[in-house]
């Protein structure tokens, strides 16, 4: 038995495109509209990848067509590659204790708790990371806040306990 490991055009433009994510996530990056939007910039920067991976295969297509399961294979890496850079991209835009290193090294000495603290994430200090999960929670509606006061909403509450529930499923000591 011969197995074939070469890759249709469907294929190679799909993987050649998912390489190139990154570029595309600079591109979205410098978008003013998308200015510290990083999940939208995100999904800008997808779109644009995708868009490119239809263009080039519709072009290519014109003289070759080409079959549905190649286009599906080529689906297939292009969901792959951005789930990969998705986990990098996400410990990054929200990897708070890397975001503690950063900070450290902007400084260039070292830094007791409190100007650590102070000088977290360009100086907005350490509430910032409260402020900022809880805006993340508020904005799906899955948290009011008012006056001060956090409640958890209906959907809050249903996804709170699937979430309870996974973690003891996966038997996960702590989470957050």
């Amino acid at each position: 038995m011969v197995v074939d490991y070469s890759l249709s055009i469907c294929g190679f433009l799909a993987l050649a495109l998912g390489i190139a994510m990154p570029g595309f996530l600079f591109v979205a990056a410098r978008l003013p509209m998308l200015a510290r939007r990083n999940a939208l910039q995100f999904l800008a920067a997808f779109f644009l990848m995708l868009g490119s991976w239809l263009a080039a295969v519709f072009i290519a297509s014109l003289s070759d067509p080409v079959p549905l399961l190649e286009w599906v294979v080529g689906l297939a890496i292009l969901g792959s590659a951005s789930l990969l850079y998705l986990e990098v991209w996400a410990l990054l835009s929200r990897g708070y204790t890397l975001g503690l290193l950063l900070t450290l090294f902007a400084a260039k000495k070292p830094l007791n708790e409190s100007d650590l603290a102070r000088k977290y994430h360009g100086g907005d200090g350490l509430d910032w990371i409260m402020k900022h999960r809880l805006s993340g929670l508020a904005g799906p509606r899955l948290v009011t806040i008012r006056e001060g006061v956090v409640s958890l909403s209906l959907a809050g509450i249903i996804i709170g306990r699937l979430y309870k529930s996974s973690v003891a499923v996966l038997g996960l000591r702590k989470t957050g």
